[in-house]
């Protein structure tokens, strides 16, 4: 098992039970290997928010270590040790998403009717434009050749909307390879935040 997550309290206690989650273990160490890879280097991750790649993740899953008391921790099954190392590292993926998902979304504001996003795509980004700071954007975000001003609304568009279709996103990319249950934590993780006062506490 290579990579940071081995170096953190999850891992290695995922590492320390190979004896037991033999079954399992090459499949999460691959799939590991996998998402520290896009984490590190999708390249596609917004840089005006708080950095969502594997050192943000590997602080997630030491700190959701941290709060599980000592009792129940002697009680967690692998299986459930797995899916806490998941959640840590796949909570956030939707913060770096595909690129030609990034590309079809910035191209479709300078050219909607020649648009490569579904029905359901072009639906969810019109809405965030019609609410953005109360200010409608219409489209196409210019006729002629764009402006610096009109690359740079474009680039701030693009960035506040991975922002706020991350949590989706994540579930998205959670839900086919490891199923509901890890795509509902996802999805959960927006709106348990979003009710949690500010803290000072960096992940």
């Amino acid at each position: 098992m290579a990579g940071n997550f081995t170096l953190e309290n999850i891992g290695i206690q995922i590492k320390k039970r190979a004896s037991t989650a033999g079954e399992f273990l090459p499949v999460v160490s691959a799939w590991m290997t996998k998402i520290e890879k896009i984490l590190t280097s999708g390249g596609t991750s917004p840089n005006d928010f708080t950095l969502h790649d594997a050192d943000h993740s590997f602080r997630v899953s030491e700190r959701m270590w941290e709060l599980i008391p000592l009792g129940i921790r002697k009680n967690i099954s692998d299986y459930e040790l797995a899916l806490l190392l998941l959640s840590a590292y796949c909570h956030d993926i939707g913060m770096t998403p595909e690129r030609a998902r990034v590309q079809a979304h910035y191209q479709h504001l300078f050219d909607p009717k020649n648009t490569a996003l579904s029905q359901a795509e072009q639906s969810d980004l019109q809405k965030f434009l019609d609410e953005y700071q109360s200010q409608p954007i219409s489209l196409p975000l210019c006729v002629d050749k764009p402006t610096n001003d009109d690359l740079n609304l474009a680039d701030e568009l693009i960035t506040f909307y991975v922002r706020s279709r991350h949590n989706n996103w994540s579930a998205d990319w959670t839900s086919p390879t490891f199923g509901r249950r890890l795509f509902w934590i996802c999805r959960l993780e927006g709106n348990i935040s979003s009710a949690l006062p500010e803290s000072p506490l960096r992940l």
